[in-house]
């Protein structure tokens, strides 16, 4: 018996069988290295807590997955089994805002709710097997404390494993600085365009109005005025987001009287 196990053990080092067991052993133990701070979150994270379960338990499509993501500078999110789980990474962080810590581990569904009627088609789609991409897709989030607008270039990829579609890759590049500012230059040159074509200074005012009537999510009321000095008043010329009988909207304001603060 004692020959037998040690020819059992000369063959399992020839073979190397140990050396493969061993190693898997310790890339188990040792498979989520790096990630940055989402990594140190992920690892002091209790996933038993979660629908993942512990993560010595998570398959290998999962730990692969996640390992991908970690390791990327690129904006990445995952959403994990039936329940959606979302982890990401460093570079997804900032888009989190506020939701961060407690979006990781988060059901995505309920961690973007405010979103879904843009983005819930796509992420549906992808669930099916087929990948959804979207361009400079206008949202408004709630990340802050306040619903803001917002774009993003994103997609929605399924991660397939032996039983189907596993978990969703969704790689995210925010694009809200350039779309506003494109937007606002578009209103400057439309501006110039148009108030151009005026003949006197209350048309101008007129043909302002009601071009920066059509960037009411970057100016919500316009108010022009013309100013009097010999009567010292100011006269509203033209106007553009509040209704005519609002008490912001005055038609004549006497610049000589004294001005009541509206805070109480």
């Amino acid at each position: 018996m004692e020959s037998r196990g040690r020819k059992l053990r000369m063959y399992v080092e020839r073979s190397g069988y140990g050396t493969s067991v061993r190693q898997k052993e310790g890339w188990s133990q040792d498979w989520l290295v790096g990630g940055g701070e989402m990594g140190k979150l992920i690892r002091s994270m209790d996933w038993s807590r979660t629908p993942l379960g512990p993560i010595e338990s998570w398959p290998q499509s999962l730990r692969t997955t996640v390992s991908l993501c970690l390791a990327s500078n690129f904006p990445i999110a995952l959403a994990w089994g039936p329940q959606h789980v979302q982890i990401y990474n460093d570079g997804y962080w900032p888009i989190c805002g506020d939701k961060h810590p407690a979006a990781m581990g988060q059901d995505f569904t309920e961690c973007w709710a405010a979103p879904w009627p843009v983005i819930g088609e796509a992420f549906t789609r992808a669930l099916a097997g087929e990948t959804s991409f979207l361009e400079n897709q206008r949202m408004f989030l709630d990340r802050n404390g306040y619903l803001e607008e917002t774009f993003f270039t994103f997609s929605f990829s399924p991660i397939r494993d032996d039983a189907g579609v596993a978990g969703l890759f969704h790689p995210v590049t925010e694009t809200t600085s350039r779309m506003l500012s494109e937007r606002r230059t578009r209103a400057l040159r439309d501006l110039a365009a148009r108030a151009g074509k005026a003949q006197t200074i209350e048309e101008t005012c007129t043909l302002a109005a009601q071009t920066l009537s059509e960037y009411q999510l970057d100016l919500p009321f316009v108010l022009f005025y013309l100013f009097d000095d010999r009567t010292n008043e100011a006269r509203l010329i033209a106007g553009a987001g509040l209704p005519q009988e609002s008490v912001a909207m005055a038609a004549v304001v006497d610049l000589g009287a004294p001005q009541q603060s509206a805070c109480h």
